[in-house]
């Protein structure tokens, strides 16, 4: 199927296959198009991208998906050799939500957090991402860790 997605006055056509990806704090809404559509909304919490790694990885995911951009930079089309990967992830993710077997929290951040960085790993291979420090923060101190987060939403850090 398809979607329009919508971030305040703005919005973005999505086609089947494409993913939208919006950090917290991003307030969107969707509407299909053609039918039938298929859709997930996974919301994380900027936590779990910072227990990853507070100063390198995990602030560049969160910058990645909070930080002020286009809607179009939010839209994720995989290449051939992540689409069954990203299909496969999602999939998983909704049978591990449904089915909320032991350990399903873990699972879904496990998976989630798999997918994202293969998809910056892609992004950065396909040279794309530096211009947001997408590898990583320079690593000037507290107050520009501090600074960051405050900026993608996620509060101070202590």
């Amino acid at each position: 199927g398809a979607a329009t997605a919508f971030v305040g006055p703005e919005r973005i056509e999505l086609q089947a296959g494409e993913y939208f990806l919006a950090g917290p704090g991003v307030a969107r809404w969707y509407e299909g198009t053609q039918y039938p559509v298929r859709h997930a909304a996974i919301y994380f919490h900027p936590s779990i991208a910072i227990e990853m790694g507070p100063v390198g990885d995990g602030l560049a995911i969160l910058l990645r998906f909070g930080a002020r951009q286009s809607l179009a930079d939010h839209l994720f089309r995989p290449p051939p050799a992540l689409k069954s990967r990203f299909r496969d992830g999602f999939d998983e993710m909704i049978r591990e939500f449904e089915q909320k077997e032991f350990g399903h929290e873990v699972r879904l951040r496990n998976i989630f957090m798999e997918l994202l960085i293969q998809m910056l790993r892609w992004e950065r291979k396909a040279g794309r991402g530096d211009e947001m420090t997408w590898a990583g923060p320079r690593r000037d101190g507290d107050a520009a860790v501090s600074s960051r987060l405050s900026q993608a939403g996620a509060g101070r850090v202590q």
